[in-house]
């Protein structure tokens, strides 16, 4: 009985982390859309536009992922710091952007 109460709760704990995953990857591709879309009218439609956004997220994700790793425990307990060390350089890039 202990068991299947104990699954039930890693289910849910599982679906609800997909779904933040799943959104979380959705949101970044939105802010891509609409910064290239917004650089489009400073540079026109060329690559500068797109290689300004892309450098600007990888250099999100870079920053995020070297602070996180910083402040993450040696050893990692669980999915819960590596939600928070994926999640870090989506809120690092979104920052590098505005």
């Amino acid at each position: 009985m202990r068991d299947s109460v104990q699954r039930s709760n890693q289910d849910w704990l599982l679906l609800v982390g997909l779904f933040c995953f799943f959104f979380s990857g959705a949101a970044g591709l939105i802010y891509q859309v609409v910064w290239t879309r917004m650089l489009t009218q400073i540079f026109g439609n060329t690559t500068y536009a797109i290689a300004t956004v892309l450098s600007a997220f990888m250099a999100g994700l870079a920053i995020g992922s070297y602070l996180f790793g910083q402040i993450a425990p040696g050893e990692i307990p669980g999915a819960g710091w590596r939600a928070v060390t994926l999640s870090g350089p989506r809120i690092a890039s979104a920052d590098a952007i505005v």
